[in-house]
């Protein structure tokens, strides 16, 4: 059998064994991001015969979309300077942000709305959002002070902003070209505009937060959306590496214990962009972001009566386990502080259990957990559900769908007139 003929057949055997949807031919075409092609066709088949979550789900995002089908685009001019939050201008770095985040969001919330209802109106809007924010934004510039780079390796949160807010704008956009919505002029515009923050955001974060899985995301979904597999092979070489060094070695994200109360929010944050990076990744052809393995430091006594210690690298936690850690935190908060003495008495997590569902459909994608699944609850999660930032619709994205629902149960359960879930496109805040 020839290599041509072996290549597919080996993707596809790939995808299988660890339970990825298959990869494409092309994975740089459009619609392969977080809503792929697949997928899409997929819950159009279950919204055709009733699914009643999806039909809910389907209700939340025309709810979303609506509130802004209608407003219009509120793009910056000129110049993207975002100051540091932690500083006197905090004011200033969230107006900026939620401004950017909300329209970014909301364009986002169209282009899925779109896909999924195929109503022309929302389509247009979201083209109307992109297009206001390449004519207007111009390219990014740091915004803080010099004395900064000691601290951050920046100036200001212009670097972070871009990476924790451009996802949605691309992600619409590589919906509305996968649905033949952009053509090769636009597209090229597009891509043009890109280029600048793409450049600016591209020198490493140093420190493997949070920071630098934002990065990693962004840096991702800007290759595919611009066909770039230089820069997407960049961006897993990043992302593989700097995992090896960010876990403890029960699971836990170390530099986001750091942060204290804010631990479980900050671990979070970070979990949520890697778990983004793995599904896209793996999307593209990258096997094995799953089951990532960090590395731990083991002293190595000295041998004989002149020897001297040593430090050796041996396997440490799973991206697995460190979900996992998340998971005991959501489902007993005092587990961190038995296990993390450092910690505070009091550590922020969400309200109830399953609030911050939208990031166990992801994990459920991954790893088929029913414990993860549990979190979830029944309803369908939107745009801006709490703590997110980029993870818009899991439900519809990654939400285990159903097989063969009887047509006689079309609408039992979908919640017609039930108010959403979460509504609201301003952009949430650190």
């Amino acid at each position: 059998m020839t290599r041509a003929l072996l290549a597919p057949l080996f993707l596809l055997a790939l995808a299988s064994a660890a339970g990825a949807q298959p990869v494409p031919a092309d994975p740089f075409a459009p619609m392969n991001l977080l809503l792929t092609e697949q997928r899409l066709a997929q819950v159009r088949s279950q919204l055709a015969i009733g699914d009643p979550l999806l039909v809910r789900a389907r209700d939340q995002l025309v709810a979303e979309a609506d509130l802004v089908v209608s407003r219009p685009p509120n793009p910056i001019a000129g110049v993207l300077e975002v100051p540091g939050f932690y500083t006197k201008h905090r004011a200033r770095q969230q107006a900026i942000t939620q401004q950017l985040r909300g329209d970014a969001a909301a364009a986002h919330a169209l282009a899925m709305a779109f896909a999924v209802t195929g109503d022309a109106r929302y389509a247009d809007q979201a083209e109307a959002f992109l297009g206001a924010w390449v004519s207007s934004l111009t390219y990014p510039k740091d915004g803080g002070e010099w004395w900064q780079v000691v601290i951050d390796e920046q100036r200001g949160d212009t670097r972070l902003v871009i990476t924790y807010a451009f996802p949605h704008f691309l992600y619409a956009h590589d919906v509305l070209r996968g649905l033949g919505r952009i053509d090769a002029a636009e597209h090229a515009r597009f891509v043009a505009w890109l280029r600048p923050f793409v450049d600016y955001a591209r020198a490493e974060v140093l420190f493997k937060n949070n920071h630098h899985d934002w990065q990693c995301l962004f840096l991702a979904a800007a290759a595919h959306v611009t066909q770039d597999r230089a820069l997407f092979d960049l961006a897993m070489r990043r992302f593989r590496a700097a995992f090896a060094v960010k876990l403890c070695p029960d699971g836990a994200l170390g530099r986001e214990l750091l942060r204290g109360e804010k631990a479980a929010t900050y671990t979070l944050m970070a979990l949520e962009a890697m778990l983004q990076t793995v599904a896209i990744g793996e999307r593209h052809g990258y096997a094995g972001l799953r089951d990532l393995t960090s590395t731990t430091s083991v002293l190595v006594p000295p041998h004989g009566p002149r020897g001297t210690a040593s430090s050796r690298r041996v396997p440490g936690a799973t991206l697995r386990q460190a979900v996992d850690h998340l998971t005991d935190f959501v489902l007993d908060p005092q587990s961190w502080q038995r296990a993390h003495r450092l910690l505070p008495s009091t550590v922020n997590g969400p309200a109830s259990r399953t609030e911050w569902g939208w990031f166990f459909e992801m994990a459920h994608a991954l790893w088929k957990d029913p414990r993860h699944l549990a979190l979830c609850d029944d309803a369908p999660f939107g745009v801006t559900p709490p703590r997110a930032y980029t993870s818009a619709y899991t439900t519809i994205c990654f939400r285990p769908l159903m097989n063969g629902l009887p047509p006689t149960l079309a609408g039992e359960g979908a919640g017609e007139g039930a108010a959403p879930r979460s509504v609201g496109l301003a952009g949430s805040v650190r």
